[in-house]
């Protein structure tokens, strides 16, 4: 009888196919997963990205000063290709089976969707899969990369494959958690309302003393999710509306909280059945209610600071309040 081969387990991957484990693949996820740290993304690493249920294995080709990572996705099976995607040989990357780069699919996606680097590629293979995507597929390629076949139907398995790719990166691509008009300058909520604010039903919702909801009404203190659905309930906007109007989080706060080094401890800190970008939005909050506290103001230049020191003063599971 002979030893079937492992499977990944779906933690590692969850790319939607199933593919053999390779020891190596094995053990770089473990080191991964147990590292005290999580780097940036670079061109030339393979790294699992997810958000919400999709769950990818991409390539990061390059990344921009924005933020933004263009990747191709990976897959080992089914053994499918295009013409536009380099196969690589079971020696080129720790997958060690032949893995096919979908070059053509390459699109930008945000930070916030890297989770686990897994290891790199060799830049002769990355420039490899670069040229076949743009369509040089004449030229010497590395040893073990060769060029997938044109697909000639709609009803190839490589056209379906092609297009749940295609999918998931678009879905990828559109993941955001922080509120609309984050990063610009608050307008005061009472812009916002068709007639002048209910005061006393906002401190009786609020908690707070007249000041204070004066200080909200005019954008000038910033609001928690959950006081924001309390401002909701009373004036008919929505919590959306008030925390846009009220409390934009800053641009270099989101973009600090997007970086994979902080995934873990925001995953760790989520309540069972809450999404993800409701774990985020409450830590952001807290972070920026925590700066305000110690600054008197809603920015400060030093948000991985502001963040550690929150992550260390609130439990894990705490929300905003």
């Amino acid at each position: 009888m002979t030893d079937q081969p492992r499977r990944v387990p779906e933690h590692v991957l969850r790319a939607g196919a199933a593919a053999a484990a390779s020891s190596a693949l094995v053990k770089a996820v473990r080191a991964a997963e147990s590292s005290a740290t999580m780097p940036d993304p670079a061109r030339g690493q393979l790294w699992r990205s997810c958000w919400e249920d999709i769950t990818q294995l991409v390539l990061v080709l390059r990344v921009s000063q924005a933020g933004i990572a263009v990747v191709a996705p990976v897959t080992t099976d089914p053994p499918a290709a295009d013409d536009t995607s380099a196969v690589l040989g079971p020696d080129l990357t720790v997958l060690e089976q032949p893995a096919t780069v979908w070059g053509g699919l390459a699109v930008g996606v945000p930070l916030v969707v890297f989770d686990l680097a897994i290891s790199d590629i060799a830049a002769t293979v990355v420039d490899a899969v670069e040229r076949v995507a743009a369509g040089h597929r004449t030229g010497v390629l590395p040893a073990g990369v060769s060029v997938g076949a044109p697909v000639m139907s709609a009803f190839d398995q490589a056209a379906e494959v092609r297009a749940e790719l295609a999918d998931n990166l678009e879905f990828l691509g559109q993941a955001a958690w922080a509120p609309q008009g984050s990063g610009s300058a608050p307008r005061p909520l009472r812009e916002l309302l068709q007639s002048p604010p209910d005061l006393p039903a906002l401190k009786d919702a609020l908690g707070l003393g007249l000041p204070a909801v004066i200080d909200i009404v005019m954008s000038r203190r910033p609001v928690t999710p959950v006081q924001a659905a309390a401002v909701a309930a009373v004036t008919g906007l929505t919590a959306e509306q008030v925390l846009s109007a009220v409390s934009p989080l800053p641009a270099e706060l989101v973009s600090e909280l997007d970086r994979p080094r902080w995934r873990r401890a925001l995953r760790a800190r989520r309540r069972a059945g809450e999404p993800e970008a409701a774990t985020r939005l409450a830590v952001a909050y807290g972070v920026l209610a925590l700066a305000a506290r110690q600054t008197g103001a809603v920015s400060t230049p030093s948000w991985p600071q502001r963040i550690r020191q929150y992550m260390a003063a609130s439990p894990l599971g705490e929300s905003a309040q």
